[in-house]
């Protein structure tokens, strides 16, 4: 029996990455910008450039999975969708992405840091799809109200007040169609 090949697009140190092939047996190519201490990079590149993508032998329709968590949020929003984009013509018809990312609430994309929060309207148009429900603000008091969280994110951001956190990580799935004209 093959094994599905699956892409970790921005996989870091590969936390996730690594759980999937050990736990599922999945085959999965890692891409990141640069190489970490302990990682699962196969490639330090950009996913958005064709000649890298052509080098690395990364070809359209030919991965089965395309994962990424929490790393779509570090491209500003215009290279953000272009990355969705590149993500979805590597998918074979049929195939799955699968990316948390961060999310600003309902109608407005912010910037934090190193990395863009983007809108609900901006999230269903770069992934063409649409959330069944999206209820931020009770999502939202309920990590506000998490000690861990509240931890968490202090360290990393050395804030926590009223306001915090101001963001939230949503997951998103969609399955690339089969028929040859959509997207």
């Amino acid at each position: 029996m093959l094994t599905p090949m699956s892409l970790d697009v921005g996989c870091g140190p590969g936390a996730i990455h690594g759980f999937l092939e050990r736990t599922h047996g999945l085959s999965i190519v890692g891409i990141d910008r640069r190489r970490w201490d302990r990682d699962y990079v196969d490639f330090v590149g950009d996913v958005t450039d064709a000649d890298f993508r052509r080098k690395t032998g990364l070809k359209d329709g030919s991965f089965d999975m395309v994962i990424s968590a929490s790393a779509f949020e570090h491209n500003a929003p215009d290279q953000h969708r272009r990355v969705v984009e590149d993500c979805y013509r590597l998918l074979k018809p049929g195939g799955h992405l699968v990316a948390t990312i961060a999310t600003s609430g309902k109608y407005r994309t912010t910037h934090l840091h190193d990395q863009w929060n983007l809108s609900r309207p901006r999230i269903e148009a770069y992934y063409g799809v649409r959330f069944r429900s999206f209820p931020y603000l009770q999502c939202w008091w309920q990590t506000r109200c998490c000690d861990m969280i509240a931890s968490a994110y202090k360290k990393r951001y050395k804030k926590w007040g009223l306001r915090h956190p101001l963001f939230l990580s949503v997951g998103v799935h969609f399955i690339k169609s089969t028929s040859q004209n959509s997207c």
